[in-house]
């Protein structure tokens, strides 16, 4: 039986038709998904953001008045400028002036409307001088609020104060010759109460201490007692002693009516 044949083997020019026609295709060699990528990967654990500093707690005085407009002209409040210029004339921060006006803003010529002005005030030292300047604003001298409004009026000027910060506790010191009646008093009730803690640890580690020792005694007396008793019993001595022997070796006499039975 022939053996089969073997499939020829592709001639020169087929083989450049084979390479010309994979050379012509649209994709490109090596394909993108196998080049390597510029991006490096994520970071498994990115790092948290730091947290925002604490924001600074000055004490602030708030300083509050309410004035009274009256609009010379129809007008409208402009309440950015009016906080403007007064934080020129007070010397604050215009971040530091609220205006409450308790209406829309814009007045008829002839009417009044009342505003509330509230100021806070850092600097303590300042606070006399913006509350001064606050209650002169009704003197003519200001235009804070426009050239089509004129302060009239002006309410008393409150000044609220922040709470004063606790007093520091007294601290008592008990060796302190000096030391306040309240002080004294307190350290005698400590040393009491501590005597007293101290007496009643020793008692209760003392007791049990002292019960078995005495109990120890009872028993070593109870058994040196038994043990004299017994001795004494044993070994007799004395006039007993003499007693006992003379009566084991004296015979006793014989009866007359044994004689007459024996004759």
């Amino acid at each position: 039986m022939p053996p089969p044949s073997a499939s020829p083997a592709p001639a020169p020019d087929d083989f450049e038709d084979v390479v010309d026609d994979a050379s012509s295709g649209d994709e490109t060699w090596p394909p993108p998904s196998a080049a390597p990528s510029s991006l490096s990967p994520p970071s498994p654990n990115p790092p948290e953001p730091s947290p925002p500093p604490p924001a600074a707690g000055p004490s602030v005085t708030v300083v509050e008045t309410t004035v009274t407009l009256t609009a010379t002209e129809d007008g409208t409040l402009d309440d950015a400028a009016a906080v403007a210029a007064l934080a020129e004339e007070l010397g604050v921060d215009a971040e530091r002036i609220t205006l409450v006006p308790s209406f829309d803003g814009t007045l008829e010529e002839g009417a009044t409307a009342e505003v509330k002005v509230v100021v806070e005030v850092e600097d303590a030292a300042t606070v006399e001088a913006v509350e001064e300047k606050l209650g002169a604003l009704d003197g003519g001298e200001t235009d804070a609020f426009g050239e089509s409004f004129e302060v009239t009026a002006v309410a008393a000027v409150v000044v609220t104060r922040p709470a004063p910060s606790p007093p520091a506790a007294d601290t008592c010191d008990c060796e302190d010759a000096d030391a306040s009646d309240d002080c004294k008093a307190t350290c005698d009730i400590f040393g009491a109460g501590l005597l007293f803690a101290g007496t009643a640890l020793i008692i209760v580690i003392a007791a049990p201490i002292g019960g078995c020792v005495l109990l120890t005694l009872c028993i070593v007396l109870i058994v040196c007692c038994c043990c004299r008793s017994k001795g004494k019993k044993k070994a007799p001595s004395g006039t007993a002693a003499r007693h006992q022997a003379y009566a084991v070796n004296v015979e006793p006499s014989k009866s007359p009516s044994q004689n007459f039975s024996k004759v």
